[in-house]
């Protein structure tokens, strides 16, 4: 009989071996519902592998094998015992055959070897991408509360050097004065932002919506077209208008810091680039400016850094040649086709 058609015959005995015996091992006080989780839905997936459907294999075992590793993120298992599972699952599925006189064809034992192999990565690598996020958002939760407590006093700060010299307190003409004020102003801009980007990655949930590229970049425009004016900076658009799905929120929050940063640090009559295109299945976002790479980077940044990084994305800074700078966030790509709103 082959192996398919074993662990569809036996799945019951399969699914109370396995829960017994890892119970025992690594969670003696774990509901049975619990520990079992999606383990129905991942023999579905070896079913299919070892039947030679590799399209339906290929569908269920990442999705199974993900949502299993969450789980068991959330029951503060280990990842020695997330692997321990597997394992046993593996060893399960062979004992019941040699229970039942069938001996795994080489090509079976490779495929369930292989599967099982494939479930413990997409298994570990959503334990650690979910892991990591907490991790951020308890990190930009602490962040956050610090900027909103050095805000009020700051803003007080600012309220009571405008008032004095409304009330001509203070020259008007003072460079130290004038030099406050700015120091003030800046350091308040820089909490304010700070602030918008620990929030925005603070949502450990990611929350995926079918937009485009160019509305991404629009967007990006808009929030910084006033001050660009302002300055006299020109904001040159490059983007594809190709669907994607994103967290629009988080990503909006990131690429309008940088716009505002790349804005803010470039002189009157030239041009801020803002670019948007897909490239080797990724998403890749550009903000260049004339300036040279700032250093220190900011704060800002560095929590950006941080929560795109546990969102599955990177980011980086670039000098290009003629003293220019490039900040590119990248990000995995979602076909619109395949999210469960289209």
């Amino acid at each position: 009989m082959p192996l398919h058609e074993i662990i569809a015959k036996s799945r019951v005995e399969i699914v109370a071996r396995w829960t017994e015996r890892v119970r025992n091992a690594v969670a003696p006080r774990v509901s049975a519902p619990e520990l079992i989780d999606h383990l129905p839905q991942f023999l579905d997936a070896l079913i299919a592998a070892l039947r030679g459907d590799e399209k339906a294999s290929a569908r269920k075992l990442p999705s199974a094998a993900a949502v299993h590793g969450e789980q068991r993120l959330r029951l503060g298992f280990d990842l020695g015992a997330l692997v321990h599972e597997y394992r046993s699952l593996h060893d399960v599925i062979l004992e019941t055959a040699r229970a039942a006189g069938e001996e795994p064809a080489d090509r079976e034992a490779r495929v369930l070897f292989h599967a099982i192999l494939d479930g413990v990565g997409y298994a570990v690598s959503e334990y650690n991408r979910r892991r990591d996020a907490e991790f951020v958002h308890q990190a930009n939760e602490s962040l956050a509360f610090i900027a909103h407590e050095l805000g009020s006093p700051l803003f007080s700060a600012s309220m009571a050097l405008r008032i004095l010299r409304t009330t001509g307190q203070l020259p008007d003409d003072s460079d130290a004065v004038g030099a406050l004020e700015r120091g003030l102003g800046q350091t308040l801009e820089i909490l304010e932002q700070s602030l918008d980007l620990a929030r925005a990655a603070s949502a450990v949930e990611i929350k995926p919506e079918e937009t485009t590229l160019r509305e991404r970049l629009e967007d990006a425009r808009s929030g910084v077209s006033e001050k660009a004016e302002a300055k006299n900076v020109t904001l040159r658009l490059e983007a594809e208008d190709a669907p994607v799905v994103l967290d629009v929120r988080f990503v909006q929050s990131v690429l309008g810091h940088l716009a505002r940063s790349a804005v803010e640090r470039t002189p009157a009559g030239e041009t801020v680039t803002l670019r948007a295109r897909l490239r080797g299945g990724r998403i890749h976002f550009e903000v260049q400016d004339p300036e040279p790479r700032p250093d220190p980077e900011g704060l800002a940044l560095a929590i950006a850094r941080q929560a795109i990084e546990a969102h599955g994305g990177t980011i980086r800074v670039q000098d290009l040649p003629g003293h220019r700078c490039l900040f590119v966030l990248e990000l995995p790509w979602t076909d619109p086709g395949t999210h469960p709103a289209s």
